[in-house]
């Protein structure tokens, strides 16, 4: 179930990108979230993460299977399991895996308050939200058609990367990134957007299921 993931944080000041990777879920204790990169980031301080994989599993009971927020989205994962123990074959099945135990584990351990989980005051923990670049890009980046990242995976980086150079994001020692790093910089983009309260909310509010010890629902968060 471990596989490397692509991380790109971003200075807003400067608007740059730094291109990182993690494995998440690995070692003992598991990291949960990217190690910070301290000759990067001088304070050692995370204001918010965007992540580009479930959070939940749609509520109990149902009847499609499918969250609000996939819906409204329009994100590739028709159906979802009802509990992470039932078989499951479909697509994306590791990511889910993934997301959903990443997204309770970094909550329930203090490690990061999601965005929101109405259970939470806000405090001094970062936020962490669900995020889906393709919707970004089409909603907040107007870029009407875009590529296919399996079929034509330089086109699509071509013209993601210039969307984000024409607005003024730049990442030092990269010519052409690749599919999985320019999806990180578009979640970078958006806990910008989070950080400034300007997005908006697809879906409903993530609902706590103390059993299965996960969320179900919750909302994949794009600019306003």
């Amino acid at each position: 179930m471990e596989s490397l993931s692509y991380v790109a944080w971003l200075d807003i000041e400067k608007r740059k990108f730094v291109l990182d990777h993690y494995v998440p879920l690995s070692g003992s204790p598991p990291v949960l979230l990217p190690p910070v990169p301290k000759d990067l980031i001088a304070n050692g301080c995370v204001a918010a993460y965007g992540l580009d994989c479930p959070q939940g599993l749609p509520k109990l009971g149902s009847r499609h299977q499918r969250r609000d927020c996939d819906r409204e989205a329009n994100t590739p994962t028709r159906k979802l399991p009802e509990h992470l123990s039932d078989p499951y074959t479909g697509p994306y099945a590791s990511l889910i895996q993934v997301g959903v135990q990443l997204f309770a584990a970094a909550v329930s351990s203090g490690h990061a308050q999601l965005y929101g989980d109405g259970r939470q005051s806000h405090g001094a923990k970062p936020i962490i939200f669900e995020t889906y670049p393709r919707k970004v890009l089409k909603d907040h980046f107007a870029l009407g058609s875009i590529p296919s990242k399996r079929k034509e995976p330089h086109a699509y980086v071509d013209k993601v990367w210039k969307a984000l150079k024409d607005s003024g994001y730049t990442c030092c020692g990269v010519l052409r990134p690749t599919v999985d790093q320019v999806d990180a910089m578009v979640c970078a983009v958006v806990a910008e957007h989070v950080l400034q309260k300007s997005v908006r909310e697809l879906g409903e509010p993530p609902i706590w299921d103390a059993k299965d010890r996960i969320f179900r629902e919750g909302y994949i968060v794009v600019p306003g």
